[in-house]
């Protein structure tokens, strides 16, 4: 959360009433609002993405951004994000059935939203960052803590349903001797897992989920919600830090700001070396949520010519306009609203 957005509590409240209403649980951090003032997101599992998005909406007005993913829609607001998922799933393979994770639901004392019981919050908890990025955020020790001495025995029953019997006694000892976070070695044992077991399972409908993952990606890359800046190589480094200050002061929802320039090198080599660049990691930070600026070769008309084959023309070239970093800020974040409202209520799924 930006320093000048504060959270719209008022509004919040009508949408948590709102899905509420729907049977929408929330999947970890039920403490929403104290979890939005440190800067963290809110993970709903909801029966209807349309319907949801649509109080959303209603509620809270259009996002700054909207990510759409096949297994989450998330939507960034200069105070925080909100993600609606249809499912907990990891690449296509699902790890917990939808209705145990409804009937799981909990009203916690004071809480203001249902919330999955100690024994799946700390199962997703745990293990949501292992499966897709191979890393354990120390915060939810306390939690995976607390379904041990609060609900071992549901605790191990998930911990069996997610990942079979075999791992569960692994994961077991390592919650219980209070080192979760030592599964992170374990991360690709657990992936094949997880796969296996969704594939044995239902074995169309996880390849069809895998499909469904690839497709949406591709559409990432290929139409960006996040626009994207050509600059000069003169001005291009303070033009990327003024840009990141007045993103960081707004709140955006950028996932960061990124400077590239043109390889160097021979010809041919550093054609080469722009495409492996452009279709690797430019292409995947555009998708993740990064603003890119880019600085052509210096003044070479081909390598122009080749990122506009390669992609599009940018949506703002500072080679041509001269104005303040505040100006481009405003284009940009004009530009980003218009293409997250051209998203809300265009449906689910790929796009």
């Amino acid at each position: 959360m930006s320093g000048e957005a504060t959270l719209p509590r008022e509004a919040l409240t009508g949408l948590l009433a709102d899905l509420a209403s729907t049977g929408a649980v929330t999947l970890k951090n039920g403490d929403l609002f104290a979890n939005w003032a440190r800067g963290g997101d809110w993970d709903v599992l909801v029966r209807d993405l349309p319907e949801a998005e649509s109080k959303l909406v209603e509620r809270l007005g259009l996002p700054d951004r909207v990510s759409c993913r096949s297994y989450v829609r998330a939507y960034f607001y200069p105070w925080g994000e909100i993600d609606l998922l249809p499912d907990w799933n990891w690449r296509g393979a699902r790890l917990l059935d939808r209705a145990a994770l409804f009937a799981a639901a909990e009203w916690k004392p004071a809480g203001v939203f249902p919330v999955v019981g100690i024994a799946h919050e700390a199962t997703i908890a745990w293990f949501n960052s292992i499966l897709w990025a191979g890393v354990f955020n120390p915060r939810y020790a306390s939690v995976v803590e607390r379904a041990v001495k609060e609900d071992p025995r549901r605790f191990q029953h998930v911990l069996q349903a997610v990942f079979g019997a075999r791992w569960r006694r692994r994961l077991w000892r390592l919650a219980d001797g209070g080192r979760p976070g030592a599964a992170v070695r374990d991360a690709a044992g657990l992936r094949r897992a997880v796969l296996l077991r969704a594939l044995a399972r239902n074995p169309l409908g996880t390849v069809a989920a895998w499909v469904q993952l690839w497709s949406a990606e591709i559409t990432l890359r290929r139409r960006p919600v996040v626009p994207w800046v050509w600059a000069d190589c003169r001005n291009a480094d303070a033009m990327v830090e003024r840009i990141r200050a007045l993103a960081a002061q707004a709140g955006s929802g950028l996932a960061g700001v990124r400077l590239y320039s043109w390889p160097e090198g021979p010809a041919p080599f550093s054609l080469l070396k722009a495409l492996l660049q452009y279709w690797g990691p430019l292409v995947k930070d555009r998708a993740n949520g990064q603003l890119v600026v880019f600085v052509p070769g210096s003044g070479s008309s081909w390598s122009v010519t080749a990122y506009r084959w390669m992609s599009s023309s940018p949506d703002l070239d500072l080679r041509t306009e001269k104005v303040s970093a505040e100006q481009v800020w405003r284009r940009l974040r004009g530009e980003m609203q218009r293409r997250a409202a051209a998203l809300v209520g265009a449906g689910t799924g790929s796009r």
